[in-house]
């Protein structure tokens, strides 16, 4: 996965110019997203943000055990771990990552810090 970012000129096509953004930023990462490297990609952005001087608040809020599914409903603790995408006319499964506990944990906290952030 961070294989891909190792391109660096798809990667800076591709980038988003966060520090022109003209409000807060709340960046919610979980350390072991199997989906896409949502923890380091906050970081780079928050690392755009420092070096432009990003003139409005921001947080990079990083959940421990946590994958990609911290955006699911806080309430349900699920044990859902995997998914399956068809691709023309061929299924391939592919790991969300995290723990049932670090994403539940992870889930609830940043609900609270969802809400206190708007």
């Amino acid at each position: 996965m961070e294989n891909g970012l190792s391109k660096t000129d798809l990667v800076n096509k591709a980038t988003i110019k966060a520090e022109k953004i003209n409000g807060p930023i709340l960046l919610l990462s979980g350390s072991d997203d199997k989906v896409w490297p949502s923890l380091i990609m906050a970081d780079i952005i928050e690392q755009r943000l420092k070096e432009n001087n990003f003139k409005h608040s921001f947080q990079n809020i990083k959940y421990e055990n946590a994958g990609h599914l911290i955006s699911n409903n806080p309430e349900v603790n699920s044990n859902f771990r995997t998914e399956t995408i068809n691709v023309d006319g061929k299924d391939y499964e592919y790991e969300f990552g995290g723990t049932n506990e670090g994403d539940f944990k992870a889930r609830k906290d940043a609900k609270i810090k969802l809400i206190e952030f708007i």
